[in-house]
């Protein structure tokens, strides 16, 4: 939602850090986050404690006021809303078009290698049932190429070991699992060489290797065009084409939302507009349309904090989130300041719920005029 967070001659950059030394100022020298940042699960499932979104935290940031009319049921209005609300939709709809091309073509990749890895099998059993005069020192190469193989194996147990995250895990879990399976075979093959001739079963097995190689270019082909469409609407919307998307913020198919995250640590919901996974840490982005602020806005930072932290609490701490402006990205750097900030924030919004006392905090009428909910504001200026 395009809002206007800075009076004139003042910085977004300038209205940011005076709004978090205020914040900060408030906590006593090494005082810990108050327990009301930190509530129990039994807390929130009985209802003790209003869960708070991420959406909610940048309306209070903009405006008191603003927020406290959105949580009455008051809607948002004007152009520019619908507007933002068509381009998040549209950009949406392309984005998780682009991350189910990417899983297929992933998934393409996969059936080349389980069909590349069948294919080197037969081929190489087909050889080794061929009448051969040097057996013996053939046997002894598959023995070695088995060695080689089962290196692999443990290169890739030990490098499951060391990583964390989980998708990761289980890939190399996966390359274990066929690198021991060929190895196997290859040892077993050595051990029988000597044994076992049959010339029409090796012919066999040679060209049913082949049918398999086929089967593996045409899993590559179909990779190769996924990959390529994903990276040309990624192109088109700003990322970078190698950009992983781990979430799209968009209705499915079936017409149903992605996952919501929740922390239930902080009593915080919210639904980033895109998770990206890049040198293999999550990072929350939050797209914003309309005009491009001279420096990222207080709002929008403090919305992409609560991402953060909900990130943090679901999958690890984030090195950064991404803030996407039309003209502009803006990268904003995770730091223990900055989740004091969204605890505090919540802190003071569950005060103010609890009170029912919310008034606005500015005296600027140019901000009211640019409000999208002045419309039934009882304190806006004129």
């Amino acid at each position: 939602m395009p809002m206007k967070d800075t009076a004139p001659g003042i910085t977004p950059e300038k209205t940011f850090l005076e709004s978090f030394l205020k914040e900060v100022k408030r906590a006593k020298p090494g005082e810990k986050e108050k327990p009301a940042g930190k509530p129990t699960p039994a807390q929130v499932f009985a209802g003790q404690l209003d869960v708070i979104s991420a959406s909610e935290l940048e309306l209070y940031a903009y405006c008191p006021l603003n927020w406290w009319l959105d949580r009455k049921g008051q809607k948002a209005e004007g152009p520019e809303v619908a507007e933002g609300e068509k381009e998040h939709e549209r950009s949406g709809e392309k984005l998780e078009v682009a991350r189910q091309d990417d899983l297929e073509a992933r998934r393409s990749e996969t059936g080349v290698l389980w069909f590349a890895v069948v294919a080197t099998i037969l081929a190489t059993v087909g050889l080794a049932l061929l009448p051969f005069s040097y057996s013996e020192p053939f046997a002894r190469m598959l023995t070695v190429v088995a060695l080689i193989w089962l290196l692999a194996a443990s290169y890739f147990l030990y490098r499951s070991e060391t990583i964390p995250q989980k998708q990761e895990k289980t890939n190399y879990e996966t390359l274990i699992l066929i690198f021991g399976m060929v190895a196997t075979v290859l040892t077993v093959m050595g051990v029988t060489l000597a044994f076992i001739v049959d010339p029409v079963m090796a012919r066999i097995l040679e060209v049913t290797a082949v049918a398999w190689l086929i089967g593996a270019s045409l899993f590559f082909y179909h990779s190769l065009r996924k990959r390529s469409s994903a990276a040309a609407v990624k192109k088109a919307e700003g990322l970078e084409e190698k950009a992983e998307l781990d979430y799209v913020d968009d209705i499915s198919a079936d017409g149903k939302k992605p996952r919501m995250f929740h922390s239930e640590k902080y009593g915080l919901r919210g639904r980033p507009d895109l998770i990206l996974i890049e040198d293999g840490k999550h990072v929350p982005v939050e797209l914003k349309t309309g005009r491009t602020p001279r420096g990222p806005l207080f709002s929008h930072i403090l919305q992409l904090a609560a991402y953060m932290l909900l990130v943090e609490e679901q999958f690890e701490p984030p090195k950064e989130g991404l803030l996407r402006y039309a003209e502009r990205d803006d990268r904003i750097e995770w730091s223990s300041e900055l989740r004091m900030l969204v605890t505090f924030k919540l802190d003071e919004m569950r005060e103010k719920l609890g009170s029912g006392e919310v008034h606005r905090n500015h005296n600027r009428p140019g901000k009211c005029r640019g409000c999208s909910r002045r419309a039934g504001c009882p304190e806006r200026l004129e």
